[in-house]
């Protein structure tokens, strides 16, 4: 039985989620896979240098108990994250 984990959620463009298999596969919000912070900050990094920029749009920090997401805050856009990334 896992305990609480907090990270992250990565939402696509076209408003899906990514999963922890092959992280570009995608799904609904429920499914999501929630990221450490370093495995987020890792997947911002290469959409940055790779062509995941078509897909990668936003994180959303959350934590999930026993796989299930129980906390979800606010939005924030990949593109507002650039200057901090660099």
């Amino acid at each position: 039985m896992e305990g609480p984990i907090a990270g992250y959620i990565i939402k696509s463009k076209k408003g899906l989620y990514l999963t922890r298999h092959l992280y570009w596969h995608l799904t609904p919000i429920e499914n999501a896979h929630v990221f450490s912070p370093l495995e987020t900050q890792e997947i911002i990094k290469r959409s940055l240098s790779e062509d995941w920029k078509t897909i990668v749009y936003s994180i959303l920090p959350a934590v999930s108990i026993d796989g299930t997401i129980v906390a979800i805050s606010g939005e924030t856009t990949v593109a507002s994250m650039i200057p901090s990334c660099l």
